[in-house]
């Protein structure tokens, strides 16, 4: 390929997927199992959310978060900032995120990186049909900017699901 062509090529891949993009990658709502009601976005950096019922023997759902950069720099994120609260027949209470070997701790998400962590919620009282609602609020997760994001909740479903609730 010669130098005009390879100009071509570039001009269309920035004029395509933005001047501040490391390339095109496909949003978080490409992936199968992310509801588009969970994904919250600040800038170029989201995160989407999933609670299911799956091998604990409290009955305390998974947490699966993923996260995407499409930027070109990278962003510090703290996934141990998320606030998770559970709302119950008297009102809410914080829930905790379960990490007994303190793994979860700040990170920087490379640009262009995506991918997703799996974490379980401690001590939910689900077992009980104690809980609700559970609401995450991911507005403190990101380190270098203050920003406030809608909660996204879920409320117990069918089999193993949560279901996201408006």
């Amino acid at each position: 390929m010669n130098v005009r062509g390879l100009a071509i090529v570039l001009t269309t891949l920035l004029t395509a997927c933005g001047m501040h993009r490391a390339y095109c990658p496909q949003p978080l709502t490409a992936e199968r199992e992310v509801d588009a009601r969970t994904v919250r976005a600040l800038g170029d950096v989201e995160l989407a959310f999933a609670l299911r019922y799956v091998g604990s023997s409290d009955g305390a759902p998974l947490l699966t978060i993923w996260l995407r950069n499409a930027s070109v720099t990278p962003v510090a994120i703290d996934l141990g900032r998320l606030r998770v609260r559970g709302l119950t027949a008297n009102g809410s209470r914080a829930l905790q995120l379960h990490d007994p070997r303190g793994e979860v701790e700040p990170l920087h998400l490379d640009a262009g990186a995506r991918g997703h962590e799996k974490i379980r919620l401690a001590d939910v009282g689900v077992k009980e049909g104690a809980l609700r609602q559970i609401c995450l609020d991911p507005s403190p997760v990101f380190t270098e900017y203050v920003v406030a994001h809608a909660p996204v909740c879920f409320a117990p479903g069918s089999d193993a699901e949560w279901t996201v609730t408006p």
